[in-house]
């Protein structure tokens, strides 16, 4: 066995997965991709604890929002419910919405990259044709995902024809550490140039629970909360 791959199943038998680092030039760049670029006046909706996010205060034209991923709180929905907006919900660990709403339809499912009835997975496309009327799909959509981490599968997923009928976007990202990883670097970042063909970022936010990465003598999150306005 040769030196090299020696130390890597020494390093395995701890866990320990080495990888080469992505090119500094390339994380920089992934990294200023995603500062603000449009100026708009934002709201923030769900109060200022976890589950609140910052989004546009003029949401004429939604009627429909979705939001894969239930925490502790629904209040960012029952935000969105005053103003007459729908709310679709979808989470597999828990039976429904901390706070009842008929504005709120509910699914026990997990949001993925594709649909399987058995291990009750749902994609966003089945997700959206399942939910609205055929006759009411000229409308806006608000999608806000905070899915740990499956963000980056449901997006690849997502057609870009559908994508364009989202004004409003909020994510959070998580396990932005990886793009460190020159393996995962580039699945990441096409993530964000999917995004970024019509959509702007209108809101940054760090999420400080989940720490911060250094690289090239910069500090970045390792979690992030993006607001994201259509182009037109």
């Amino acid at each position: 066995m040769r030196k090299k791959d020696m130390i890597f199943d020494v390093l395995s038998r701890f866990g320990i997965c080495v990888s080469r680092t992505s090119h500094q030039k390339k994380v920089i760049n992934l990294m200023k991709s995603l500062e603000v670029g449009r100026k708009i006046n934002l709201v923030r909706m769900g109060g200022f604890g976890d589950g609140g996010y910052w989004i546009p205060e003029n949401l004429s034209g939604i009627k429909y929002c979705f939001s894969p991923g239930v925490a502790n709180s629904s209040s960012f929905e029952t935000d969105l419910a005053a103003r007459g907006i729908f709310v679709f919900l979808a989470d597999k660990t828990v039976d429904g919405p901390p706070q009842k709403n008929s504005h709120f339809k509910f699914i026990k499912k997990h949001l993925a990259s594709f649909s399987d009835s058995k291990n009750a997975l749902i994609s966003f496309e089945d997700w959206y044709n399942e939910s609205i009327p055929e006759q009411e799909r000229s409308h806006d959509l608000l999608l806000q995902m905070d899915i740990e981490g499956s963000e980056y599968e449901v997006i690849h997923s997502i057609p870009q024809s559908l994508l364009k009928k989202i004004k409003v976007l909020v994510i959070e990202f998580h396990n932005l550490h990886q793009i460190l990883n020159c393996n995962q670097i580039d699945a990441i970042e096409r993530v964000f140039q999917k995004i970024l063909i019509d959509f702007d970022v209108a809101h940054v936010e760090e999420n400080g629970i989940a720490g911060k990465f250094r690289f090239a003598n910069q500090s970045f999150s390792r979690l992030l909360e993006i607001t994201f306005i259509r182009k037109y």
